[in-house]
Parts: C-alpha cells; structure tokens; sequence
C-alpha cells in the first residue's frame, strides 16, 4: 500500500535536486530506491486541484510515451503522488516493472523537508528520473494556472520520448542489467559498488560473488588470456578432439598470401585478438583482398588466416556444464523498395534498432563503399523492390546482425559438442561459435566447425523468461 500526507502547494526546488539512492534492503523499501528530499522542491501554486494536475499529467504521459501506466494513485492525491508516479512511469517506459513509493514524512530534525521514496531500477538514470519528473510536473501546474509554455511542452515530449535511450546508456550493458535482475528475482542482495563500471556483487559476506562485466567469479586470467586467443583457443579445442577450424598465424602480408594460397580461396583474416567482428574480414577470393585485409587485422593484433568456411553462423550458449541456448545469427541486410536508396533503407530499419545490444537488436554499421561495390553496391543505389541486399559478410550482433532462437532444433551431439568446448577451456559461461549447414545434423558426421569461444557471450541470445536464473 501506498501512503501519502498533503503538502504544502508552495516548496521549492534547486536547480539540483537532493537525493541519496538506497540498494535494497533498506529500512524504507524491499526495493532499491531514489529518496528524495521534498524540502528541496519547489513548484508555484497551484489553484486548481492536484487531481487535475495528475489527469493532465497522465495525459502528457500518454503523449510522450507508450511505456504503460503504474497502479492508480490513492484517492487523496497530493504532489508527491504526481511526482512519483512520474518517475515510475519514466522507468516503466524503459522496460522496467516498477510501481512502488512511498511519501514517508519528516523523518528527523536533520533532513530538510520530507521524504519521499520512489523504486528505482537503474541508478544510474536517477538524476535524469528526478530533474525531468520535476520539469514536468511544473509544467502541468503552469497549466493549471492558465500559464502554459508551448515551447516547453515541445522540449519536455521530445525529453520524456528519449528517455530510455538515457537509462540506457547510463545502466550498462543489457547482459549487466539482466544479471541484475535475475539475481533478484532469485533473492539474492545485489550490490552495484562503483557507477560507471559493470562490477556486481550477489550475495553478502563470506558467500559473496564478484561478477565484473559478466565475466563470472570463477574466471580466472589464465582461461580468459587463453581463450580471446583465437590460434591458441582452436588449437586447445582439436587436441581435445573437438571440431575446430584450422587457422594459421600470419606475421606479414606476404606470409598471409602464401597462406591463403595454401588453404585455397575463399579464406578469413582476423586479429588474432578481438572481440565484436573488429578487424575481421570474410569470403576474401585474391591476393588483393587478403594484403588489404591483413594490414586492417595488423592494427589491432597479430593476424590468423584461416578458411571460410559454407554454412550459417549459430551461437551456443553454455552456462555451468549446460547448454542453455542456442541462435542463428545472419548478416544485417535490406530489402528494395524500388524508390529507397541502401542508405535510406538502413535508416528506415535503424530508426527501431538501438545504439547498443539489445532484444531490439543493434543499430546497423555499415562497412566501407569498397565491400559493398564488391557486392555490385553503392550506398546511393536504389536496389529493385524484393531484392535482399547484403550489407556486411559477418554476422555479429555488434555489428548490426540478426538472430533467431533454434535452441529446439540443436542436435544432441552438438549441444554436448559445446559444453565440452567450454569445459575444455575451464570456463563457467561460454558462446560457442559454430558454422555449420544444419544444426539439427551432428557434427560428428562431417557437418560443422567451432570457429570461435567467448568469455563474454550475449545473454540477449534468446533466452527467455527465468533461463538465465
């Protein structure tokens, strides 16, 4: 239940509100929460009713956002209703289920003002959460008053829309924020020591666990060093009898050139270290690409060639000895409308994508005119209507790729294909990279490669509802 005395209509409010955000639990919520102290807010008064201002202020919500409404207010409504609610609302739209607060009251002679708290998911947009519940509940009573800013309502709809880009940016990454928020469905205290680094700790005392950046507890130096070390990663994976691809070190252009000759066209070139599809350069038919590849890959670690290899891309999630999901992933392409060009075409899919790793999938990069023109392609052609465009050869999430769940459709073997790949390597959680032409075949019989081990797999992969706890 919620609680909530009358205010005074006149406070008001510094330019920086104060408040402290308080991890659960706490001796005022079973939830983490902003609390905020009333005394520093000040609004002009207000001569209509505060019920009033809250209809037009979920109005404005409605407007501004889709995100859904929180629980009714109670009939008595008062200012540290509308503000709460506001802020509930703001989260709401950012995906968050949050919907408690409480208005506490003066709760000693030390804090100026009383107190309200206000669940809070991501502390990391708080003071955004305040300054804009507050902006917009000054508006509503200037509306009231008969005084209302045009230009101002303009401002605020476009601030309240780009909100959870906001939260977004300010919460980590989407792997951080579910860990998050598995380990409290699971009841387990969570603990975000330092804002700014992806560093949680679940648990107290001597049962604690450090997670930093997904990087589990039990990953020690030695099993990361070795696996973003691709030759050394396969190499460690087939003296276990395991299916990875044959790569090679290259230590200057013309070494990778033999290489290549020596695998045969198509081949890869990578960094030998790197993450996301950095540096890597795929399906390379002459001597031409692979010299214009290597020196791409030898600006950011020693460079491996190895074959490209025919097949679709899947990812296999593995988490403490199971295999818990599996995705195809595929290149990020268009389709032709006959009037749009390729860049026209990749803002139109952007404009529902975000800048980050998300369920919404990430915006779309695209690679230099000369990988597109070897496609028949410049990004200011306007391809046929129906006709799919490739816009990049590598199918990482980073850069704008797609994915779709087949966790169902894994065969047997290949599931245990990869939890053994990750026990191999000594690590707790693993994606385990696989190309083959059908994961419901066995790679035991000819059909597939592990190309690649991740330390730091995306928890966006498909999983669903409660998989991660």
């Amino acid at each position: 239940g919620r609680s909530c005395r009358a205010l005074p209509i006149a406070f008001t409010m510094a330019p920086s509100p104060r408040f402290v955000f308080l991890p659960a639990p706490s001796i005022f919520a079973h939830c983490d929460v902003v609390l905020l102290s009333l005394g520093q807010v000040s609004l002009p008064d207000c001569r209509g009713a505060w019920r009033a201002v809250l209809q037009d202020t979920e109005a404005f919500m409605n407007a501004a956002d889709s995100g859904e409404a929180p629980a009714a207010p109670p009939a008595e409504v008062e200012a540290c209703d509308i503000l709460a609610l506001i802020m509930l609302r703001l989260q709401r739209a950012a995906g968050y289920a949050v919907d408690w607060y409480r208005h506490l009251g003066r709760v000693g002679p030390v804090v100026q003002g009383d107190l309200l708290a206000v669940e809070c998911a991501n502390i990391g947009s708080a003071r955004a959460q305040v300054s804009i519940a507050v902006d917009v509940l000054q508006a509503m009573v200037q509306r009231q008053n008969g005084s209302p800013d045009p230009r101002q309502g303009s401002r605020l709809r476009s601030v309240v829309a780009s909100f959870p880009e906001v939260d977004r940016s300010n919460g980590g990454t989407q792997k951080f924020r579910l860990m998050k928020a598995a380990a409290r469905r699971l009841g387990f205290p969570v603990d975000v020591p330092l804002q700014g680094m992806e560093l949680l700790h679940i648990g107290q005392g001597a049962k604690r666990r450090n997670v930093f950046s997904h990087h589990p507890h039990k990953t020690g130096f030695a099993e990361w060093k070795f696996t973003v070390n691709k030759f050394a990663s396969a190499k460690l994976m087939r003296r276990a009898g395991l299916p990875a691809t044959r790569n090679v070190l290259a230590t200057h252009a013309d070494q990778a050139v033999a290489h290549a000759r020596s695998i045969g066209f198509p081949v890869v070139i990578k960094p030998n270290r790197s993450d996301f599809g950095i540096g890597v350069s795929l399906h390379l038919n002459s001597e031409e690409e692979v010299r214009h590849a290597f020196a791409q890959a030898q600006r950011i670690s020693e460079v491996v060639v190895e074959p490209h290899l025919a097949g679709t891309n899947y990812r296999l999630l593995v988490m403490y000895g199971k295999m818990v999901a599996a995705v195809r992933q595929s290149p990020a392409q268009v389709t032709g409308d006959g009037k749009s060009s390729l860049r026209e075409l990749v803002d139109a899919v952007n404009r529902s994508r975000t800048a980050f790793l998300s369920d919404s999938l990430r915006k779309i990069t695209l690679e230099a005119e000369r990988g597109l023109r070897t496609r028949g392609f410049a990004l200011g052609d306007v391809p046929p209507a129906g006709v799919s465009v490739l816009l990049r050869h590598h199918s990482n999430l980073s850069v704008g790729g797609t994915m779709e769940r087949v966790t169902e459709q894994v065969h047997p073997d290949n599931a245990a294909m990869a939890v053994r790949a990750a026990r191999v390597m000594y690590l707790d959680v693993a994606g385990i990279d696989f190309v083959t032409p059908d994961i419901s075949r066995s790679w035991v019989d000819g059909a597939g490669h592990i190309i690649e081990i991740n330390t730091t797999p995306g928890f966006v992969m498909g999983l669903r509802e409660g998989e991660l706890e």
